[in-house]
């Protein structure tokens, strides 16, 4: 999977944009790109879906003005997500495999030296540098295995916490892991009426205190479906 979408965004000839080119577009590079935004992705999304059904205002547009539509989830970043799916999977399959506390550990934090040092190496320990910067759009392979990282550390440590110390039971999140599916429906369906949304000043802190109303919102929503033991999944 990596491979493929590898080949694709640095070998797939782009008509009018540098091979490989994996930058904004727009005003990048004085303007010599214009309509280049996400290179190889952008591509394949305009060919394969169309201009029409791309999403017209990605995040670049503010700061380089760019004009072409890109969708940061489209078809070729699809692949590299599910390379850090796997990586998840990875995860679970320590559980599962190992049942020590030792065992697990060592393989946690072994999968996030592994992912970390390989991430930092293709991005040069940098945030818009290296090899293969860093890039949520294009979800990029050193996005993706620094995320990793992170996320294999950060399971770590809280299994030492909740699992082997037993100091934190995971409350209150683990009310809304009982039900990840109903909270991402009513989220999805309700995010624009009230009480969940309501107009504010475009101020970082207001926004963030928003923010934070919307998740205690469906949190408590989550408290209430586990004492009545009510769990919806597939």
């Amino acid at each position: 999977m990596l491979s493929v979408y590898l080949a694709l965004t640095f070998a797939l000839p782009v008509p009018g944009c540098p091979t490989g080119y994996i930058g904004p577009g727009g005003l990048h590079e004085g303007k010599t790109h214009v309509r280049c935004t996400g290179g190889a992705a952008g591509y394949i999304d305009r060919l394969v879906l169309g201009d029409s059904h791309i999403y017209g205002n990605p995040t670049p547009k503010t700061i380089y003005q760019t004009e072409a539509p890109y969708d940061p989830e489209g078809i070729l970043g699809t692949l590299s997500a599910a390379f850090l799916c796997f990586l998840g999977l990875q995860a679970g399959r320590v559980f599962m495999t190992y049942q020590d506390h030792r065992g697990r550990l060592v393989r946690l934090v072994f999968w996030a030296l592994v992912t970390g040092a390989i991430g930092a190496a293709l991005c040069n320990c940098s945030k818009n540098d290296g090899i293969i910067p860093l890039n949520k759009n294009l979800w990029s392979v050193s996005f993706s295995l620094v995320t990793a990282c992170f996320g294999y550390f950060l399971l770590a440590v809280l299994y030492v916490i909740v699992d082997i110390l037993q100091l934190w039971g995971g409350e209150p999140f683990i009310f809304a892991g009982m039900n990840p599916l109903i909270l991402y429906l009513c989220h999805a369906i309700f995010y624009r009426f009230f009480p969940v949304n309501f107009h504010v000043d475009p101020v970082h802190w207001k926004l963030l205190l928003k923010a934070l109303w919307d998740v205690i919102i469906w949190l408590s929503l989550a408290f209430v479906l586990y004492c009545k033991k009510i769990f919806i999944a597939l």
